[in-house]
């Protein structure tokens, strides 16, 4: 189980964490050279609007599976934090299984419209449309087995004791809460050291 657990996780890092950062790095590369060849040689060049266009949608699709999977998505939670910890499990319930449901009925259009538009290329590197938009796809799979695993969660957390949850809750916090005192401790500890060094640098050349 363990084995399988840290093969899924590498693989998970390598669509979530690798892809989309060698596709930002080639698309902030081919902009930059965008500019440069436009502004400073006068001479623009073809190839770098389509490494653009790619890489840009797979960066944001598949790096979206790194928000996803880490729930760090945008969210309005004014009212949600209102709620208890049962409350909050039962509108995360409705949210993901809305949301699944939704995204279960898009895998198979998506897929059947990647195959049709896979005759259609880029302009200049006549990659094919499919190749493009297919991260798109790989994110609605990966968004439907993290909202399959947190509607668990939220079933699980219906059937714990509220006591037990409230009493969780409070040692999260306290962990967090010692957790940014250590930070800045330490950070206030660095600035210190380093306003030391400065005074015993300017005593020295005095």
């Amino acid at each position: 189980m363990e084995k399988i657990k840290k093969i899924w996780g590498t693989f998970e890092r390598l669509v979530a964490v690798f892809v989309p950062g060698v596709a930002f790095a080639i698309m902030f590369s081919a902009f930059c050279l965008q500019i440069f060849s436009r502004y400073i040689l006068k001479h623009q060049f073809e190839f770098t609007y389509d490494y653009t266009v790619i890489c840009f949608l797979w960066t944001t699709c598949l790096g979206a599976i790194y928000a996803s999977n880490h729930r760090e998505h945008v969210s309005f939670a004014l009212l949600y934090d209102k709620f208890g910890p049962k409350g909050r499990a039962v509108l995360n319930l409705a949210g993901n299984v809305l949301i699944c449901i939704a995204f279960l009925l898009l895998i198979r259009p998506t897929a059947e419209y990647l195959d049709f538009i896979s005759i259609k290329k880029t302009a200049v590197l006549k990659v094919s449309f499919e190749v493009l938009y297919a991260p798109f796809l790989v994110f609605l799979v990966f968004a439907v087995l993290y909202m399959i695993r947190d509607t668990v969660v939220d079933i699980l957390t219906l059937r714990t004791p509220t006591a037990v949850l409230l009493q969780r809750e409070a040692e999260a916090k306290e962990a967090h809460r010692r957790e940014v005192e250590q930070a800045q401790a330490a950070f206030e500890a660095q600035i210190h050291s380093l306003s030391d060094a400065d005074g015993a640098g300017e005593e020295g050349r005095s």
